[in-house]
């Protein structure tokens, strides 16, 4: 009885432990931190009833009942900490593995499986995703459009670099309905096909880096290199000498946006209908 007891408590004690391991594989796999939480609780549970077992064992036998303290103090701390958790699970935090989830999101239209949407910041990871997703995906037929909705607030130019040249190299389709400023611009504008909705934000300025203090700076080769891109872009397009003045403005918290009429003047939208989806419609992320 005595090594039944000991095999039931060193059981208990792995089985979250394993619980755990088994949890952050799910995050890392399949980014469902709910689902992770629900299996580890299912171990936990599981340890739980083998402390009990333990303890109605070591009462019946050894009339020893300080396993059954020790469970119960365990199963205090158990549901204290579950409650921690499944609030952090419902929205979207892991916890077991150190999968840190990406500013930003590509999706598939459920109705149109041609049109896809980035969302969020164009941060680390942003362009293979983007990529995976569009060439990925089964369901796409390339004899026809492929539309990419922006909604962006920027981030790396390095990024939108390569973005960029994916749209150019797959002539994809370009469309904004609610903003896309400084890096995403890069890609709006690598598209030969550019609808801009009338209320959209286009927001342009030079590129610029922060240091580890938050400072901004401008003095860079590299930086260099993305306006010029920039320019050489715009130059391609037709777009005046002063509008390109403008969008060099160095203003990280700022910038230029100019008007949908000027944006039209510009031929920088040259697009006025919407591949696939109506119009008047709204998205779901504005």
């Amino acid at each position: 009885m005595t090594k039944r007891i000991v095999i039931l408590i060193l059981c208990a004690l792995i089985l979250p432990l394993v619980g755990s391991y088994v949890a952050a594989e799910i995050e890392d796999t399949q980014s469902s931190p709910r689902l992770a939480l629900f299996v580890w609780l299912i171990f936990c549970i599981g340890a739980i009833a083998l402390f009990y077992s333990a303890h109605l064992i070591a009462k019946r036998h050894y009339q020893f009942n300080a396993i059954g303290t020790l469970a119960l103090i365990i199963s205090l701390a158990f549901m204290s900490v579950s409650g921690w958790l499944a609030n952090g699970a419902w929205y979207d935090y892991y916890f077991f593995s150190d999968y840190i989830k990406p500013k930003h999101t590509v999706q598939q239209h459920s109705q149109f499986p041609n049109q896809f949407l980035f969302k969020g910041k164009i941060s680390d990871g942003a362009a293979t995703r983007l990529i995976r997703k569009i060439l990925n995906s089964k369901n796409v037929n390339f004899d026809k459009p492929i539309v990419l909705v922006l909604h962006s607030e920027g981030g790396s130019p390095q990024e939108a670099m390569i973005m960029a040249e994916f749209v150019t190299h797959y002539n994809i389709q370009i469309e904004v309905m609610g903003k896309c400023i400084s890096a995403c611009t890069r890609v709006l504008l690598a598209s030969d096909y550019r609808y801009i909705h009338p209320r959209a934000w286009i927001g342009f300025h030079a590129t610029y880096l922060l240091d580890d203090e938050n400072n901004v700076t401008y003095d860079s080769p590299h930086l260099q290199f993305f306006n010029e891109q920039m320019e050489l872009r715009l130059k391609q397009i037709g777009v005046n000498i002063f509008f390109i003045d403008n969008v060099k403005i160095q203003d990280s918290k700022g910038g230029f946006f100019p008007t949908y009429t000027r944006l039209k003047a510009e031929g920088i939208v040259n697009k006025y209908k919407k591949t696939y989806e109506t119009e008047g419609e709204f998205p779901f992320y504005l």
